[in-house]
């Protein structure tokens, strides 16, 4: 009698035991690290090369020297009247441009330069000088790569853009800008900015 008392008290009691919860608290950290900025470099400037310029000093005529972004095509001058663009010699290229540091499949929008002139540094304001704008794009390695629709470009699997800058430079005339001299020998320049942003 007294040991099956015994017995049955034993069972019961490891039974109790063994239904007890066991919980455990433990606090973790959650971080992340945003990175929005990335690389982006010139590779080369936009060159126009040598060439031959007359400016319509007495009306409003204008000539036209055309430079692809896409590397395949060639550089094309029209003149029209007294304005005169004549290719000397084909050393010339788009600029172009290497954005590295993207996330894969990154998209991109290209804000153009403001168009500007470029000048014979020391001429007097009614000298010719030369405008730089319809600005166009070519990616050489994105996704996908060839002529910009718009103004977004895409980065590859590996988070990289390289792209090209072609543009239009034309010549000044006097009904645009008042000028009434005509382009001397020199090399005419100007310093551009080109922007992107996700």
């Amino acid at each position: 009698m007294n040991t099956k008392a015994i017995i049955t008290s034993g069972i019961v009691s490891l039974v109790l035991v063994s239904a007890g919860a066991v919980a455990e608290t433990q606090r973790f950290n959650a971080t992340v690290k945003v990175t929005n900025s990335f690389e982006f470099d010139k590779e080369n400037d936009l060159v126009f090369g040598t060439i031959r310029a007359k400016a319509d000093t007495a009306a409003d005529k204008v000539a036209t020297l055309v430079m692809p972004a896409n590397p395949n095509i060639e550089p094309e001058a029209k003149s029209d009247g007294a304005a005169v663009i004549a290719i000397m010699n084909g050393d010339s290229n788009p600029a172009s441009f290497k954005i590295t540091g993207l996330p894969e499949y990154a998209s991109l929008n290209i804000t153009n330069p403001t168009e500007t002139d470029l000048v014979l540094p020391g001429t007097e304001s009614t000298a010719a000088k030369f405008l730089l704008s319809n600005f166009t794009y070519y990616v050489t390695q994105g996704a996908p790569t060839g002529d910009v629709t718009g103004s977004t470009i895409k980065a590859d699997a590996q988070g990289n853009i390289s792209f090209n800058l072609g543009a239009t430079l034309t010549t000044s005339s006097n009904t645009a800008d008042g000028t009434t001299s005509d382009y001397t020998d020199g090399d005419y320049s100007g310093t551009f900015s080109v922007q992107v942003n996700y």
